[in-house]
Formats: C-alpha cells, structure tokens, sequence
C-alpha cells in the first residue's frame, strides 16, 4: 500500500520485490501482480469492518438495518484511514476493472450481507423477507452489494470535511432501501433522492 502511494503503478513485480528486499518466489505464493495485491487489501478492508462491528457486544441485538449501518461506517471509516492507498487503486483501475478488483471484497461483503438478514427473524418474517427466500440470497446479496458500490464512487468524490456527506448518504440510502423492502412508505426513498439530485447539481 506504502509503495502504490508514493509511486503508482509502474514498474515490474521482480522491481518491487527487489525494493522492498522480498523474494520473487515469496511473493508469488500470494499475488500474482499488483492488482492482485489491490483485491486482498480491498478484501481485508471489508473483513476487518465486519470483524469489528461482530466485536461489539451489542451486535448481536442489532436488526439488519442497524448491522448493515455498522459495517458501512466502519468500512468508510477504514477507507478514509487509507485514502492515499484507496483513492490511488479507484483512480488507476478506472471503473470497469474495479470489478474485478473487488472480487475478493465483494464475496466477503454478499456473505456477510446474508448472514445479518437470515439472523434477523423479523425481517425474515416480513412480506419481503418472503420473497427473498423464494428468489434465493444470491440476487439480495447483489443489490446491497450495488450500493456499497455507488457509496463507494460517492466516498471517492465526497470532498466534504471528513467525509461527512459520506456518511450522510449512508444514512439515507440504507433508510431508502430498508424502507423499500419493509413496504413501508417511500417519503425515505424520495429523501434519499433529492439528496443525490443536490449533490449532483453542486457539482
């Protein structure tokens, strides 16, 4: 992560190794290149966010919604910790290869995603809790998985002080799309999208 910050991408892996005095055949053994390197920091970003909320005694009393909040926070929390490292990885894969980057990220997330719902019987209880256990946890996991991504892009360009409208949208989009899944009256959804809508219109 050092070496990404202060000199990009370029260069061999064999230059980098020989930088940092690992040994070729070490470094082999856990990544391949670079963005390699990239998917197991992502990776480990997500699972440390998860591991800390997990710590908390009152975790396990949480509701979906109040899991989901913790591990977003958290997971922001961390990026802005390393934003030199994160910042550089969004601004060097462009958009589409991050995909692929967060591939390691994003099966620790989904995962994660359908064991905090399974375990909160009232949600599971709800009309669409129903639904979901009819269509199958892949396409639930998918759609939160979609917002920790737009979130994602929102962080990579909130310039607010410490990320503050980050953690703004965080709020809003998680009500939204609770709100949406209880049924419940959309006055959320439509919060949450006037709040974009400015966003967008400032910048």
């Amino acid at each position: 992560m050092t070496h990404v910050t202060i000199h990009g991408y370029d260069g061999s892996t064999e230059e980098f190794c020989k930088k940092t005095k690992i040994p070729v055949d070490q470094f082999r053994e856990h990544m391949g290149d670079f963005e390699d390197g990239d998917k197991l920091v992502w990776e480990a970003l997500v699972e440390a966010a998860v591991e800390t909320a997990m710590e908390d005694p009152q975790f396990r009393q949480f509701d979906f919604r109040q899991r989901l909040l913790s591990v977003y926070y958290l997971f922001f929390e961390n990026c802005g910790l390393n934003a030199a490292f994160c910042t550089s990885s969004i601004d060097h894969h462009g958009k589409l290869k991050m995909v692929s980057v967060l591939s390691k990220m994003k099966e620790v997330f989904t995962h994660f995603i359908n064991q905090a719902y399974q375990s909160d019987s009232l949600f599971q209880s709800s009309q669409i809790g129903q639904v979901i256990n009819k269509v199958g946890d892949k396409v639930y996991g998918e759609g939160f998985y979609s917002q920790l991504l737009f979130l994602l892009d929102f962080w990579h360009n909130d310039t607010s002080p410490d990320y503050e409208k980050t953690d703004l949208a965080i709020e809003k989009s998680v009500k939204a799309a609770c709100d949406l899944m209880d049924l419940t009256p959309v006055k959320s959804i439509f919060d949450f999208g006037k709040f974009i809508w400015q966003e967008r219109i400032q910048k």
